[in-house]
């Protein structure tokens, strides 16, 4: 139970933050963004969320210098590897993948 006082935090939504998860959000073909920046004394950190059925991966960075398309081609990988977490083994949500023959069905027609 979370009683008043128990957690706080330094991170803020700016404006910037807002405009880039927009601008991330608008080319992902999966998933969602949000953008957020730590600020303390002496620095500030920019951190990213990326989350995606039900699960979430948070990156934080010193700079701010990214590029949008190399971005979304990560978090589009970083996606694919978050799909079939929740299936059962040896089950996977990629088509193409379940229609191929298993490797040892392939060895079995090559004679080994």
């Amino acid at each position: 139970m979370f009683r008043p006082g128990v957690f706080t935090s330094r991170a803020s939504c700016t404006m910037r933050d807002r405009e880039l998860e927009t601008a991330i959000n608008a080319k992902l073909p999966r998933g969602q963004v949000a953008a957020f920046t730590v600020k303390d004394d002496y620095s500030e950190i920019y951190g990213l969320t990326f989350s995606y059925r039900g699960l979430s991966k948070t990156f934080m960075r010193k700079s701010f210098d990214l590029d949008i398309a190399d971005l979304v081609d990560g978090l589009s990988i970083t996606s694919e590897s978050m799909q079939n977490v929740r299936l059962p083994a040896g089950w996977v949500d990629d088509e193409d993948e379940a229609a191929e023959m298993p490797n040892w069905v392939k060895d079995l027609e090559d004679g080994f």
